[in-house]
């Protein structure tokens, strides 16, 4: 073989070695780069699910805490309704007694100045304490009867609104937790799926909400009634109903 044509299969030769070289050393670099950034996506893959499990347990533990101060709430609320029902029914006792006790000595007074008059007149004077002192034992019994009906609806009302507050709460932290599955990168069948559950448990709560702003509205008109009848029997205690 001729001198120049050896010196040029020797020259094509490193431009060969030089090449493959230069692509291993390209596709090692690419490789590097591949591994640098899957490992890169599974540290915030990692930190990204280590935020959300602390994020979920810190709204859980939230939630929690609001419902358990909801059910305090609400039973502070029944037992001072109680305590209000009680404190009318002495009220009302004591209210009834004095005007019995009013009555009773008016009628003493009638019966001794009918006395020393007509016979007829002593009848009619007892007749009038018996029907007196009757009315005032029916007042007293109804307005007690009245007042523990009205506790017991404040309290039925009470306790409707804190469980419909839990509910709603409950339907929340169950869309927060889909929302935060929804957003890690699912199958578009599974996002789907998720997408479904949310629009269901918001319209669950979007329910739930109207039936506690039912119950509320409800209660505020009766609660309007009461005031209402309470100003008109003061300003007539003869009118109906009173």
């Amino acid at each position: 073989m001729p001198q120049a044509d050896r010196d040029n299969s020797v020259v094509f030769s490193l431009n060969e070695l030089r090449q493959i070289e230069e692509q291993r050393v390209e596709e090692e670099t690419v490789a590097q780069q591949q591994q640098a950034a899957q490992e890169r996506a599974a540290q915030e893959a990692a930190e990204r699910a280590e935020r959300e499990a602390r994020e979920a347990a810190e709204r859980a533990e939230r939630e929690a805490e609001e419902r358990r101060l909801a059910a305090i709430e609400s039973q502070k609320r029944a037992e001072a309704l109680k305590v209000k029902a009680a404190e009318n029914q002495v009220k009302i006792k004591q209210e009834a007694k004095i005007a019995e006790e009013k009555l009773a000595a008016e009628m003493s007074l009638r019966m001794g100045e009918a006395q020393k008059k007509k016979p007829i007149g002593l009848l009619l004077l007892s007749g009038l304490l018996v029907i007196g002192l009757a009315g005032f034992a029916y007042f007293a019994y109804a307005k007690i009867s009245e007042n523990q009906r009205v506790a017991a609806e404040n309290d039925a009302t009470a306790k409707r609104l804190a469980d419909f507050q839990i509910q709603i709460r409950e339907h929340e932290s169950q869309m927060s937790e889909l929302q935060a599955e929804l957003a890690k990168g699912v199958t578009p069948e599974q996002a789907a799926q998720l997408r479904q559950q949310i629009a269901d448990l918001e319209a669950k709560k979007a329910r739930r909400e109207k039936s506690r702003q039912a119950a509320k509205n409800k209660a505020n008109r009766a609660a309007a009634a009461r005031a209402a009848k309470r100003r008109r029997c003061k300003a007539d205690p003869f009118a109906s109903g009173c």
